[in-house]
């Protein structure tokens, strides 16, 4: 028996297996203004956002997802990756406190998401969580997207009538004359955008 198997030459070697990875490309733009830190839904917008992101993580389990954050400018905190526990880990560490310039450039966020696409012809879901866009930025905003085959969804955070903004030192963010800062949602104008942008 033994002389047998000799002379077949049987031989044992891993061959590979074709596996199946996902297409699908997902950018996740998140809002990180200081607006976030409004108390208007609780414990504060911030918290719900992230909450928001680790709900689609968790349920998005195939393709490539990036993280890019912005303020008063916009940075990319994760290119295209299937590894969702590093991308909670960096979205649990965003804060808009360690922004390097406040404020809320939504124009500047959406441009430094679609420079991660490597062609325009690449199916690309964007997914942008903020709870602010000015006006003048929408028709800027569609004509940055237009050249891209992007579905675009918009996740508003916070309310119509606004809160206060308590900031991580205990303090309420007031205007120059003592006022407090109670920023409202813009729906209609974030479902403006939504709608030029297909």
């Amino acid at each position: 028996c033994l002389l047998v198997l000799g002379l077949a030459g049987i031989g044992w070697e891993k061959q590979p297996q074709e596996t199946y990875t996902g297409t699908q490309k997902t950018i996740l733009l998140v809002d990180q203004s200081l607006s976030l830190y409004a108390t208007d839904i609780r414990p504060n917008r911030l918290t719900r956002m992230k909450q928001k992101v680790r709900d689609f993580l968790r349920l998005n389990k195939e393709g490539e997802v990036a993280l890019v954050a912005y303020a008063g400018d916009a940075y990319v905190i994760s290119p295209f990756s299937q590894d969702k526990a590093t991308l909670t880990h960096f979205l649990l560490a965003l804060d808009p406190t360690i922004m390097p310039l406040y404020g809320s450039n939504l124009t500047d966020g959406v441009q430094t998401a679609v420079s991660l696409i490597d062609s325009p012809d690449s199916p690309t879901h964007l997914v942008i969580f903020t709870d602010d866009v000015k006006g003048s930025e929408i028709s800027v905003i569609q004509s940055i997207l237009k050249p891209y085959q992007i579905r675009l969804d918009i996740v508003g955070l916070g309310t119509t009538d606004g809160g206060i903004i308590q900031l991580p030192n205990g303090n309420q963010l007031k205007k120059q004359n003592g006022e407090l800062v109670t920023p409202e949602l813009p729906e209609s104008d974030l479902r403006l955008l939504a709608k030029q942008a297909g």
